[in-house]
């Protein structure tokens, strides 16, 4: 599974993981998640699903505005976070700043970003240069732009 380039606003989670099997999710944007950013849920007894295993997250960017309380991870009863890594990710929160005392899920990789205010525009993307590259991307599409052209009018 891939995920790239999404943006999740006002969530109750923005992203969780049950029974997730090779996942890579980059460039993917989180604001004000009412619970938490991600969450770690156990499959039930008899479900199909099994637990977490290697889950790849990177370069995906964690925002709380205004005083809203940042929860960066929330474990479902028994969640196990052995096979999620965390590559390099921002997390901002304006009412109280993360430290790296933070316990994030699983293996972290690479550094977190913890202190970077992403300034984000009214299309939700950084502004601020050093966080340029994290969350959603805009899409570019690519190839030659062929102008549109008046339709046709048929005169009888």
């Amino acid at each position: 599974v891939e995920v790239h380039d999404l943006t999740v606003a006002g969530a109750d989670v923005a992203m969780t993981f049950l029974g997730v099997t090779r996942l890579t999710a980059t460039h993917v944007t989180a604001i004000d998640p009412a619970r938490a950013a991600i969450r770690i849920g156990r499959p039930r007894d008899g479900e199909l699903f099994g637990h977490l295993d290697t889950a790849i997250m990177s370069r995906c960017l964690f925002v709380w505005l205004g005083d809203a309380e940042p929860v960066p991870v929330e474990f479902g009863p028994g969640g196990d976070d052995t096979g999620l890594w965390l590559e390099e990710n921002l997390w901002w929160s304006d009412a109280a700043p993360l430290t790296t005392e933070q316990r994030f899920p699983g293996v972290v990789a690479r550094p977190q970003r913890l202190d970077v205010n992403p300034r984000l525009g009214p299309d939700l993307r950084p502004r601020n240069p050093e966080a340029e590259g994290f969350g959603h991307r805009p899409t570019i599409v690519g190839g030659p732009i062929v102008p549109r052209r008046p339709p046709v009018q048929r005169v009888r």
